[in-house]
């Protein structure tokens, strides 16, 4: 179990700061948070403004919508988001080293 996700994000965002050449985007995969609360929503919006990177997609995991229906979810960071896409498949991956 993960106790500082705080910590372990900012260690992802230096690793990615560090490559040679910084990403087109990231894709951000949920949960980004754990309870869909604001103050979650306000570290991450935070913790995220120092990655270097051209742009940012999130996809919400089940506790990003957990309450409130995905409200606060969407007037975050659901910029774009369509209510209806085709098939879509996401493969969850570490990056173990940069190429």
């Amino acid at each position: 179990m993960n106790t500082d996700v705080a910590a372990t994000l900012k260690e992802a965002i230096a690793r990615i700061n560090t490559l040679p050449e910084p990403p087109d985007f990231i894709l951000h995969t949920g949960d980004l948070t754990h309870l869909a609360a604001a103050d979650q929503f306000d570290t991450l919006e935070q913790l995220l403004k120092s990655v270097k990177t051209g742009q940012i997609f999130y996809v919400p995991g089940e506790h990003d919508v957990t309450g409130d229906g995905g409200k606060l979810y969407l007037e975050r960071f659901g910029k774009g988001t369509r209510e209806k896409v085709g098939r879509v498949l996401i493969i969850r991956a570490c990056i173990l080293s940069a190429w």
